[in-house]
């Protein structure tokens, strides 16, 4: 039994978490903007679709999470932190003044 070294962050940062981060963003975004431009009627319909659709659909996605299957190991087991942290080195600026390494 081999041990995989322990993950940058601490924890694995998967397309599973990257979704669910991303949902929640999103719409807090578009909640915020809609409130800020003065309607009351949209963000509370944005409220009732991620608070209850999106987060039933999350969470019945969630429990597979704990099940290993070839199928889904891209999505809920692969840590995502050096592809991300080589896009950015890549396109975004090199990395040395990003505070990443060289």
């Amino acid at each position: 039994m081999t041990l995989d070294p322990p993950p940058p962050l601490g924890i694995k940062l998967t397309g599973y978490r990257l979704l669910n981060m991303t949902v929640v963003f999103s719409f807090g975004l578009v909640k915020a903007v809609l409130t800020y431009m003065g309607d009351s009627v949209a963000p509370t319909t944005m409220d009732w679709i991620s608070g209850s659709v999106l987060a039933v659909a999350l969470y019945w996605v969630g429990l597979y999470e704990g099940v290993k299957t070839p199928s889904w190991d891209w999505f809920f087991h692969v840590d995502l932190v050096y592809s991300i942290r080589y896009f950015l080195k890549r396109f975004v600026g090199g990395g040395e003044h990003h505070g990443l390494p060289p």
